[in-house]
């Protein structure tokens, strides 16, 4: 549900609480029935968590295709770091053998 406007976007609250910020690009890109001058507090909308980024909050869509290509992006990134911490691993181990 839409709690409040900023000069970037919509403040949506979900139902456990949570709050996060729906883009006013997102509306006019992804809202096919959806208009920004039409949203106000007390509307609901279905959206999607795009992203987390810890300090900052919760990024909304109303896309669920762009929701899960930004999950499928997080975990690209996961496993990168992972490759990484291993290949320093296995060279430190080399260092003192």
């Amino acid at each position: 549900m839409i709690v409040g406007k900023t000069d970037h976007g919509f403040v949506v609250k979900t139902f456990n609480g949570l709050k996060g910020l729906l883009k006013h690009d997102d509306v006019k890109e992804n809202g096919a029935k959806l208009k920004v001058g039409e949203l106000k507090p007390g509307c609901v909308v279905k959206t999607y968590c795009l992203f987390v980024k810890k300090g900052s909050g919760i990024a909304l869509t109303l896309s669920k295709k762009k929701a899960k290509k930004g999950e499928e992006d997080e975990e690209e990134v996961a496993e990168e770091e992972c490759q990484g911490i291993l290949k320093n691993h296995k060279s430190l181990i080399n260092k003192t053998t």
